[in-house]
C-alpha cells in the first residue's frame, strides 16, 4: 500500500501528523437526546465538552447507534480523492482523549446514569438510517454492577447491515486510568457499474489505559475489528467521508445532565 512518497534523499517519510479538531468544525445530531450540546471544556489541557441528558435511556447490554447522540467532523474525502496507482488507498484514524475516566469519578460510581461513548466511521450524513455505509463499535459503556459500573465494550459492526450492536465483555478494572479510545478505518478505490468508487474497506478500533506503573500506553482487549471488503462504497463525489463519536447515557427524563470532557483527533494517511 502507498500511501505517501518517500524522499529522494533517504530521508525518513513523514506518514500524517495527528490534527486537534476544533469546535468550529464539529456537528452534532441529538438523535432523539432532549439535551446534546458541545462546548469548551473548562478541565486544563482539554478542548471540549459534552452535555448530554433528558433521553427515554439506553438498554445496558446494547448500543444502538441510531440511537446515539452524534458528534462528528467532515473529513471531506470522497472518491475525487482517489485515482490509480499510489492514490488509490488510504488510512484515516480518530483519537478520542476523554478527561478523568478513573475510579474516583462518575464514570465510575454513577449507576443511575450510565454513560457511554463508541468511534465510527461513514460515508452518510447523520442521522444514520439502515443501509448507510460505514462501521461502528468497541467504544466505552459503563453498566451498573451493584454499587459501581463496570466498563464493557461492544461488537464492531458494519452499518449497512446493522445499526444495532450488543455489549462484548468487560474493557479494563479502572486500576489505571482511561486514555484514549482510536479508530482506524482503509478506504481504497473500486469500480460499480464501471464506475469509479471510494469504498470502507476496513475497521479497527483500540481502547487504551494509561499505564501509570510503567509510564507507558497499554492496548486493550487487542484489536476489535470488522472489515466489508469494498461492498460499503459510493461513486458520488458529494459522498465524503465522516469520523465521530456516538454517546450514549442511562434514562435521565428527570432532565438531569451528564457530561464528557476530552480532545479530539484526526489524521490521513493518503497521497493527494
Amino acid at each position: 500500500m502507498a500511501t505517501f512518497k518517500f524522499s529522494t534523499g533517504g530521508g525518513t517519510p513523514n506518514p500524517g501528523q495527528w490534527t486537534a479538531i476544533d469546535a468550529g468544525d464539529l456537528n452534532t445530531v441529538a438523535q432523539g437526546y432532549t439535551t446534546f450540546n458541545l462546548a469548551a471544556s473548562s478541565e486544563t489541557g482539554f478542548d471540549h465538552r459534552i452535555n448530554i441528558g433528558a433521553d427515554t435511556g439506553r438498554a445496558a447490554n446494547s448500543a444502538d447507534i441510531s440511537q446515539s447522540a452524534i458528534l462528528y467532523y467532515d473529513t471531506g474525502i470522497s472518491v475525487s480523492d482517489l485515482a490509480n496507482g499510489e492514490k488509490n488507498t488510504g488510512v484515516i484514524q480518530i483519537e478520542f482523549e476523554p478527561f478523568g475516566v478513573d475510579n474516583t469519578t462518575s464514570y465510575r460510581t454513577d449507576t443511575t446514569y450510565p454513560q457511554g461513548v463508541m468511534l465510527f466511521t461513514t460515508l452518510a450524513t447523520p442521522p444514520f438510517t439502515s443501509g448507510d455505509m460505514g462501521y461502528f463499535g468497541h467504544g466505552m459503556f459503563f453498566v451498573p454492577a451493584g454499587a459501581v459500573n463496570n466498563a464493557y465494550y461492544c461488537f464492531p459492526r458494519t452499518m449497512r447491515t446493522t445499526l444495532a450492536t450488543s455489549l462484548q465483555a468487560v474493557l479494563w478494572g479502572f486500576a489505571n486510568p482511561f486514555k484514549s479510545l482510536v479508530h482506524t478505518t482503509t478506504f481504497a478505490q473500486t469500480v460499480d457499474s464501471s464506475t469509479k468508487a471510494l469504498a470502507l474497506s476496513q475497521a479497527d478500533f483500540h481502547g487504551f489505559i494509561d499505564d501509570t506503573a510503567n509510564n507507558l500506553d497499554q492496548a486493550l482487549v487487542g484489536v476489535s475489528q470488522v472489515t466489508d471488503g469494498v461492498s460499503s462504497f459510493s461513486t458520488s463525489a458529494s459522498d465524503t467521508i465522516k469520523i465521530g463519536c456516538a454517546f450514549q447515557v442511562g434514562v435521565t427524563n428527570d432532565g438531569t445532565v451528564k457530561t464528557w470532557d476530552f480532545n479530539l483527533r484526526w489524521r490521513k494517511l493518503l497521497s493527494v
